[in-house]
């Protein structure tokens, strides 16, 4: 048992790196040639201004930007939307801006807030570069870099405070003031400033910061935007003051939305094409028309500052140049695009050598260009003269050739970077049924077939023995066929990962194979061709695709809870010993039902709701004490009301803690400290007092769980654990009374179901993504990850250990098959995740894809939760040593 466990949870490892290789391969190539710059363009310097988390629809607004509002409506400038790509964080985003890369997988192992991945950037091109900001942010390029000079606040100073947002904010100002003062004493300095291809980042974190604290529609987010305008038209004066060559092209976007789809900005300045636009979007907005929005991609503006400035694009970049921000005359503009096909040509070709390199000449399938001419794309490099002697051409029948190369060599680049993508996907899929075979195989026989038919079998087949090895002809098939994929293997040059994912098929195979051998396929066919099983069956796949569905759309699971509240109607009233069980059952279900209904959480605080949350743990303590009244029991007495003293304590904090941020005073020390203390004395008191009997052991861990639950909920998700213990009560008195209809297979769905449900009863995949500050507010707002993200997934994980700990105790109470309820529902988990793999999607919007990204790595996820959890639990709900207390 532990070591098809064991081989499981090596699988799903595999698996899980599996997807990134077959959809997410690393886009970042090292000590990739530069392509030179062969044009001049009209500026000398370029200053980028990052508003970051600022939402397109607040940025288009009639009042919160009127600097930047003069800019377009003006014509001074060209603007639009730049799309995101996932992950919308900030340095990922601020990556895509700068390097035009957009993130790289491989980062998820290597770090979280640093850039984990060298890579060129358009600051490393520039001759100099100076960055104000934040220092997650402006140390991103300049660790390996000794051209870029970098300025930032403490990483403690980052407080979730709509004062010290604004602060922040300030200091970038402050700070850019100094330098220029600083720089007017000083020779060298004073030089770098005036010299040709300079550029200046100034980065603001306070609208980000408010925007999670206080959500986009408040007052505070509205204040950074305007702060940040105003920085900006003060920033753009010092510019004016100090270079009056009328050379400095300016350039404000931001690294991405807050729970939008899009970023924002402007361009304006030497070298952009002016914009007049007098036809109103609206006549309660701007004095522009829509018409005139220059949409790109995000990594497209890496290009667009790389030509403005007139440096080298970076080498891995994937952008494309947006010609419409250009103010240059025809020749530079498409000197410029060409530019830009070269860069491309350069990364294309590189990676097709790298192909074929790996592969052997009868995997080899080039990748074919499908535009009238890709003959251009046979010279070593474009040249702008080659453009200029095909006949009949006009300049913007030119730039249309250049532009289709570069799209057409972006599609050849993605071709190779997905060159094995369906090998790789092929090779997992296999793995999967694979998986499920040889987990469905250890049911079969752990549950039918006896161990002395399997031996008799076993023999039967056995080629012959070697001191202690048996070879069977089983066994000399699948050596034949590893033999045979390793030599493949050997012949090319793949990475060594491709023979783990050639190589995991051929053994979970063998495996799955070894156990149908001593299966009857007579004896199988008669089991399922009944028609209880192909019932049970027809009604485990509509289970099964429901929960699947979940994924997309939650109501789903409100039908299928709703639909469990019928469940004990099924069975004759005398067979169930406790006749309320079926009211508290079908109320719970119906109650819990209604949660994936509700609006995700995050948009508002409501402390009245967490309140009446922790009165619903007092009165299911306070029923659980008058229940137990005849049995003396004063250990539970004890421990109970021990219990109920931090519930109490957690009320009170959190109406403290919720009525200091109503009063802008925010987080205490007080109020910090009472609530660790409060996390680390119920630990204290669950693992010190434990009791023998399982029954007071869960139900006091069901009180423990439900203290860090109460101080992490923000509204009406506060009131789903204590529903769940009471649904979780009922089906284990259900259980108890139908032990001679027990199931174990039926306890292995129920048991999945609920985990899934557990996860989605609390908000969704959305909301997960989508962090808010609210949920760690009585613990710290300070800018820290790691506690925070500790302090989410405890928050998502205390539902599934509770529904963990009652499964352990039916299991121990009706003397089922612990084992085959653990396999049955991982058989489960395996067919969910073969369909999520063929969901993953690497194209489309940032939420298509990240959204696709999470429901496969939950579902794996998920089958490692489950080993843990259920063996965590199985610790926890241990045989009773006395039967003095009771439940």
């Amino acid at each position: 048992m532990y070591r098809l466990l064991g081989g499981a949870v090596v699988a799903h490892c595999i698996l899980l790196l599996g997807m990134f290789d077959v959809y997410f391969k690393s886009p970042i190539i090292a000590q990739l040639p530069l392509v030179a710059n062969d044009y001049r363009t009209p500026a000398s310097r370029l200053v980028l201004f990052i508003g970051d988390g600022l939402r397109s629809d607040h940025f288009y607004n009639v009042s919160y930007v009127p600097f930047l509002k003069d800019k377009i409506e003006s014509g001074a400038s060209s603007w639009g939307v730049s799309h995101t790509r996932v992950p919308t964080e900030s340095r990922p985003g601020t990556v895509a801006i700068a390097s035009g890369v957009y993130e790289d997988p491989s980062a998820v192992f290597k770090g979280w807030q640093h850039n984990p991945v060298p890579v060129d950037s358009f600051f490393n091109r520039c001759k100099y570069s100076f960055a104000w900001g934040s220092p997650d942010i402006v140390h991103l390029f300049s660790r390996q870099s000794t051209n870029v000079f970098s300025h930032s606040y403490n990483d403690t100073d980052q407080r979730f405070d709509a004062q010290v947002s604004l602060d922040l904010n300030l200091w970038v100002l402050n700070e850019f003031k100094t330098f220029v003062q600083n720089c007017k004493g000083n020779v060298s300095c004073n030089r770098m400033l005036h010299d040709e291809k300079v550029s200046f980042f100034f980065h603001f974190i306070g609208i980000d910061m408010s925007g999670h604290k206080s959500k986009p529609f408040s007052e505070s987010y509205v204040n950074n935007i305007a702060l940040v305008d105003s920085i900006i038209r003060n920033i753009t004066t010092i510019f004016a003051e100090i270079f009056p060559d009328d050379k400095t092209v300016f350039l404000f976007t931001s690294d991405h939305g807050m729970t939008d789809w899009g970023s924002h900005g402007a361009a304006w300045g030497s070298g952009v094409n002016h914009l007049r636009c007098p036809k109103k979007i609206h006549p309660n907005t701007w004095n522009v028309s829509a018409d005139c929005m220059r949409n790109v991609s995000q990594a497209d503006i890496a290009v667009l500052m790389s030509t403005l400035l007139g440096v080298e694009i970076p080498t891995n970049c994937m952008g494309s140049l947006p010609t419409s921000y250009l103010g240059f005359d025809d020749r530079t503009t498409l000197s410029a695009a060409v530019l830009n096909a070269n860069q491309l040509i350069v990364l294309y070709r590189h990676l097709e050598d790298v192909i074929k390199r790996q592969v052997i000449e009868l995997f080899f399938f080039p990748n074919t260009f499908k535009i009238e001419r890709s003959n251009l794309l046979q010279r070593e490099l474009l040249r702008v003269d080659d453009f200029y002697n095909i006949a009949g051409t006009d300049h913007k029948s030119r730039m249309m050739i250049v532009l289709d190369l570069i799209e057409e060599l972006k599609h050849g680049i993605g071709y190779y970077q997905n060159y094995f993508q369906r090998f790789l996907l092929f090779l997992l899929s296999a793995s999967f049924v694979g998986l499920i075979a040889t987990i469905s195989g250890k049911i079969y026989d752990h549950t039918v077939t006896s161990s002395c038919a399997t031996k008799k079998i076993r023999d039967h087949r056995i080629i012959f023995p070697i001191r202690n090895l048996e070879i069977s002809y089983l066994d000399r098939n699948f050596l034949v066929i590893l033999l045979l994929v390793s030599l493949l293997y050997l012949l090319q040059s793949l990475p060594w990962l491709f023979y783990v994912y050639i190589v995991l098929p051929v053994i979970l195979w063998w495996k799955a194979a070894d156990y149908l051998w001593t299966i009857s396929l007579s004896s199988l066919m008669r089991s399922i061709a009944r028609p209880s099983i192909a019932v049970w069956l027809a009604l485990l796949v509509g289970g099964v695709e429901l929960m699947v569905t979940s994924f997309f759309h939650r109501w789903v699971l409100s039908i299928g809870m709703a639909a469990f509240s019928i469940y004990p109607f099924a069975f004759p009233r005398s067979a169930i010993r406790w006749k309320f069980a079926r009211i508290l059952w079908s109320g719970s279900s119906l109650l819990l039902a209604v949660f994936p209904l509700l609006p995700t959480v995050g948009v508002s605080k409501q402390t009245a709701l967490v309140v009446i949350s922790g009165l619903v743990w007092l009165l299911i303590a306070a029923l659980a004490l008058s229940i137990d009244r005849t049995s003396k029991n004063d250990f539970f007495f004890t421990l109970t009301r021990m219990q109920m003293f931090l519930i109490v304590s957690a009320i009170c904090n959190v109406i403290y803690i919720d009525s200091c941020y109503s009063r802008g005073i925010g987080l205490t020390d007080v109020g910090q400290f009472i609530s660790w203390a409060l996390l680390l004395a119920d630990l204290l008191v669950c693992m010190l007092f434990l009791a023998d009997e399982p029954r007071t052991r869960v139900f006091s861990v069901s009180l423990a769980l439900g203290v860090p639950f109460l101080m992490l909920s923000v509204s009406f998700e506060s009131l789903f654990l204590p529903i769940l213990t009471i649904f979780m009560v009922s089906w284990f008195l259900l259980e108890t009374s139908l032990q001679t209809f027990g199931s174990e297979m039926r306890k292995g769905f129920f048991f999945l179901f609920l985990i899934i449900f557990s996860f989605f009863g609390i908000g969704n995949i959305d909301s997960i993504n989508s962090f808010d500050i609210n949920w760690v507010r009585c613990f710290t707002q300070v800018f820290s990850p790691f506690t925070m993200t500790a302090l989410i997934i405890l928050k998502t994980v205390i539902p599934f250990l509770l529904v963990s700990c009652f499964l352990r105790l039916i299991v121990l109470e009706t003397k089922a098959d612990p084992t085959v309820i653990l396999l049955f529902a991982l058989v489960l988990c395996e067919a969910m995740g073969l369909q999520f793999l063929f969901a993953v999607r690497n194209t489309g919007s940032w939420l298509e894809i990240g959204t696709s990204i999470s429901h496969y790595v939950i579902m794996e996820v998920s089958a490692f939760c489950l080993v843990i959890l259920y063996t965590l639990s199985g610790f926890i709900v241990k045989k009773p040593r006395s039967k003095q207390q009771q439940f």
